[in-house]
This record gives structure tokens, C-alpha cells and sequence, in this order.
């Protein structure tokens, strides 16, 4: 007889980064889209709630809370809270911009790089 196999479930929150595409592709350059759920899988594994107990790192993009402070406003997410999928999408292609403008590397805020 033939046999079926299932994954097995996903745990601590993980969920399939491809959620987040329309989302993502909504903020970032298309040529920038794929880059950008690279570092949302690296940094997150997709969980928009995900965040680090040491250095308070937080959301899909997994910012420190003294980057928040700077870039949701700037990216006119003022009072979302980085847990907020589209506030942390929006401010993270902000931030990327703000890198590009700099003629920085446009990941590199992030230790997760494409």
C-alpha cells in the first residue's frame, strides 16, 4: 500500500516566510522582495511575534528597540508597535532606504543578510 509522510509540526512559532510576500512586496523594490524574506526567515522565522529575550529584538524584521524608536516614526508607523506585521515591514524598507541613500550596505542593520 502506499505510504504518506507528513511533516512534522513546526515549532517555536515558525511560520512559512511566503505569508508575508504581498505584504513585503507592498514596501520593498520588486528586485528587493526576495532579499527581504531572506532576512525575515533568517531573523524571525516568519513569526511576527518573535522576539529575543537579551537584546529585546522584536517582529518579522527583528529590531532592537532603540532602532524602533527611530525608524517607525520615520517611516510613518509612529506608536505601531513592532510587532504590528505591516508597521515592521514598512519600517524595515525605510531603514533599507535610508541605507542605500547613505550608499551603506542596504542590510546592514540587520545580522541577517541576503
Amino acid at each position: 500500500p502506499p505510504t504518506t509522510t507528513t511533516e512534522p509540526p513546526v515549532e517555536g512559532g515558525a511560520r512559512n516566510v511566503e505569508e508575508w510576500r504581498t505584504l513585503v512586496e507592498q514596501y520593498f523594490p520588486s528586485d528587493m522582495v526576495d532579499d527581504a524574506l531572506v532576512v525575515i526567515a533568517c531573523e524571525s522565522n516568519g513569526d511576527p511575534v518573535a522576539e529575543n529575550p537579551y537584546s529585546g529584538a522584536a517582529g518579522l524584521f527583528q529590531f532592537i528597540p532603540s532602532t524602533w524608536a527611530w525608524a517607525a516614526p520615520g517611516a510613518g508607523f509612529s506608536g505601531a508597535s513592532v510587532f504590528e506585521p505591516e508597521a515592521n515591514v514598512g519600517a524595515a524598507a525605510w531603514v533599507v532606504q535610508q541605507s542605500i541613500d547613505r550608499e551603506a550596505h542596504p542590510w546592514a542593520h540587520w545580522s541577517c543578510r541576503p
